[in-house]
């Protein structure tokens, strides 16, 4: 998942423990699942607000993808040249200070 935003946001970054266990249920035994995201928790504050998250902290988003069941979960910051070049990612990588990190897990 690259940069989700709104429900899918808040499903894999806000830790929804149901969204993340149903998640969980769509993977085949072993599968590998990425999700890469630039929150900053300023710069966002509204859509997260909005989303009813308070905040956003990627350790405990990677707390909440093991509890789900998800094994091997690791989160990296990633540099600004990545291989996620989307056309979102270079529209939000121009704000000074964004990071984009992704969260890898095995199902």
């Amino acid at each position: 998942m690259l940069f989700p935003w709104g429900s899918l946001l808040k499903a894999v970054a806000g830790g929804e423990p149901a969204s993340l266990c149903n998640l969980q249920a769509l993977c085949k035994p072993g599968a590998d699942v990425e999700v890469v995201t630039a929150i900053d928790a300023v710069a966002d504050a509204g859509e997260l607000a909005r989303l009813g998250m308070h905040g956003f902290d990627i350790e405990q988003m990677r707390e909440a993808w093991q509890a789900a069941g998800f094994c091997d979960v690791e989160t990296a910051a990633l540099p600004a040249d990545h291989s996620y070049q989307t056309t979102w990612w270079r529209r939000i990588r121009q704000r000074q200070g964004r990071t984009a990190i992704r969260l890898s897990a095995r199902a």
